[in-house]
């Protein structure tokens, strides 16, 4: 290598890994267009990147993960909604609690249920029309 390819070395390892601005690019796609040298140092780092941090995709992984994503909100959403039912019908079955209370809090937790169900749907459809979720690093 000579000096100046010595000194383009850190932009060729920021953008074999992807951390350069769009200027920074745009400039080391001229070096590598100008030397033959750099060229085949950015190549080099490309293939040590892409083997270092790619995972092979595994279905059954994904879908352990899906399955588990599913039951531990499925799990916190019935603890949590069993408690906050006892809670409410200990309060409602009460005398000493005036109707406001019995009116207003299972009315907040019903509005935050379903906050929480549309944000989830919405969250859930964006996922899947994602049109980066196939592109690769």
């Amino acid at each position: 290598m000579d000096c100046q390819c010595q000194e383009t070395e850190a932009l060729l390892r920021d953008y074999a890994a992807g951390r350069l601005t769009q200027s920074d690019r745009q400039r080391v796609e001229l070096i590598i267009e100008d030397c033959d040298q750099c060229a085949k140092t950015l190549t080099q780092l490309q293939q040590s990147t892409a083997t270092s941090i790619s995972q092979p995709e595994n279905e059954e992984t994904n879908t352990a993960l899906s399955l588990g994503q599913i039951l531990t909100v499925g799990g916190l959403c019935t603890l949590y909604g069993g408690g906050i039912y006892l809670w409410l019908d200990g309060m409602l079955h009460s005398d000493e609690i005036p109707w406001a209370m019995k009116i207003g809090l299972p009315a907040l937790f019903i509005g935050i249920g379903i906050l929480l169900t549309s944000v989830l749907i919405q969250r859930i459809k964006a996922a899947k029309n994602d049109p980066y979720k196939d592109v690769k690093k």
